[in-house]
């Protein structure tokens, strides 16, 4: 397993580098509408997933990941589905 650690000396661009990559881990796993939100604050992730795409297994999938490679306690990872007009 890969560990990413992000580092910002100004706490400026931590938080928008982590969702750029967390994003794109998402897509990774074949979800093309995904937009992932890291909130260095409140240690808060959350995945909006177009819900044409989203099952159990998924969110099952996605959740790990983030809990895995964020560190973020599970209480604060919130996957939430999105309705996508055609």
């Amino acid at each position: 397993m890969i560990k990413v650690l992000f580092v910002c000396l100004g706490n400026i661009c931590r938080s928008p580098m982590a969702q750029i990559v967390l994003e794109n881990m998402v897509k990774s796993l074949g979800f093309s509408d995904a937009v992932v939100s890291v909130s260095a604050d409140s240690d808060n992730v959350n995945v909006f997933i177009n819900s044409s795409e989203l099952n159990y297994d998924t969110a099952l999938s996605i959740y790990t990941m983030m809990k895995n490679e964020t560190g973020i306690v599970a209480g604060n990872i919130i996957i939430m589905p999105v309705y996508a007009e055609s």
